[in-house]
């Protein structure tokens, strides 16, 4: 890892992360290869109706930031903004070694052949992910990242609408390379540097899988399903709203065990949820226990068959590779038993992540690990971004 460049990464950010179901913020610095988190901030907008398809209202988004700003007493102004967008185009380029200055305007060239955007329309950056032999000549591979102007635009604007200063954006697969490259020690498990490793963000909407090979990033694929699918079907199959299904869901603690294995005021949990009595007797009900269950796990099967086709394109570009372990994180990794459902699905070993090495989050008390991730990353700065 590289030494902080500038002095404003020794001092307190703000780093927010938007997605389609909650907004989550985290105030931290980055000092030393550590990572120091003081405060989190989870906020819950799945019935807000921020988010229309692609895009989101952001009078509301604004109001809705800013409020959360005041109640948790947050005056750190210099923020960082983590997304992840289908829209983002990321390639693997192949090109001749050349002097870093020069290197630039050659990528810009490359891209245009690589492509099919106008170059002017999008904001380009890159990193260097290895130097290597080939033929006799030394040849560099550069990851690059192609993010739309009107993206960009709409973030700066929407910091700087609620009087905060935009440092940096950016974006989710970056913050999990860095995340896996300043570690340690993931889950108190050893060095990574010789696997290869799936990381996968599963969220309400979509499902990030991101592939690391001995401390190089190869690459992402975005998938456009998630945690609602799961809520979707329930209300399919069952005939219940949104927020009952997604009630339901929350109280299963173990999805290989059944739906029985649940908290212990669940009973009263559903009841509510489901605005009738009858709902605890039915769960009583082993048919209508199994129903419920085969609905949540086909939802996983889904993600499933879907990661799986990444998994593949992998593992066939070249003979001899294999993914060793799986992490997952993200609001939808918190659904229960569901490492151990997607280990036996993938035959490979799969973690929650619930511990960093280099992350100190004292001050912030005890938080959900795997919801802050995005956040998490976007606060390491390597030299060169």
């Amino acid at each position: 890892m590289g030494k902080s460049i500038f002095s404003i990464w020794n001092k307190d950010i703000l780093s927010i992360d938007i997605g389609s179901h909650s907004i989550k913020m985290a105030v931290g610095k980055y000092e030393k290869n550590l990572v120091t988190i003081t405060k989190v901030v989870n906020i819950d907008t799945s019935d807000d109706s921020l988010f229309d398809d692609r895009t989101f209202s952001m009078l509301r988004l604004k109001e809705t930031i800013a409020k959360a700003l005041h109640n948790h007493r947050i005056n750190t102004t210099k923020t960082i903004c983590s997304i992840e967008s289908s829209s983002i185009i990321t390639r693997e380029i192949y090109m001749p070694s050349v002097k870093p200055e020069q290197l630039k305007g050659m990528l810009e060239f490359e891209i245009e052949q690589y492509l099919p955007i106008q170059v002017n329309e999008y904001i380009i950056q890159y990193k260097i992910l290895e130097t290597f032999e080939d033929g006799g000549m030394e040849k560099t591979k550069v990851l690059a990242t192609a993010l739309p102007n009107k993206i960009a635009e709409d973030y700066f604007h929407l910091i700087e609408s609620l009087g905060l200063q935009p440092i940096v954006l950016d974006i989710h697969s970056n913050g999990v390379d860095k995340i896996f490259s300043l570690c340690e020690r993931v889950n108190k498990q050893d060095s990574m540097s010789n696997k290869t490793i799936a990381v996968i963000d599963i969220g309400h909407t979509q499902i990030n899988t991101i592939i690391i090979e001995k401390g190089i990033f190869k690459f992402n694929r975005l998938l456009k399903m998630g945690g609602k699918d799961i809520d979707t079907n329930i209300c399919t199959f069952l005939d219940f709203s949104l927020g009952q299904a997604e009630k339901m869901k929350k109280q299963i603690l173990d999805i290989n065990e059944g739906l029985h294995n649940f908290t212990a005021a669940s009973s009263t949990d559903i009841a509510e949820a489901t605005d009738m009595g009858y709902i605890e007797k039915e769960l009583e009900d082993f048919s209508y226990a199994s129903r419920f269950m085969n609905v949540v796990k086909s939802s996983i099967d889904n993600w499933v068959t879907e990661i799986e086709k990444v998994f593949k394109y992998y593992t066939t570009r070249n003979t001899g590779n294999m993914i060793d372990e799986i992490y997952i994180y993200g609001g939808s990794s918190e659904l229960g038993g569901i490492d151990k459902y997607l280990e036996g699905a993938f035959n490979i070993p799969t973690y929650k992540i619930d511990y960093l090495s280099n992350l100190n989050t004292d001050k912030a008390g005890t938080i959900s690990l795997a919801s802050y991730i995005n956040n998490i990353g976007a606060l390491i700065r390597r030299s060169g971004e």
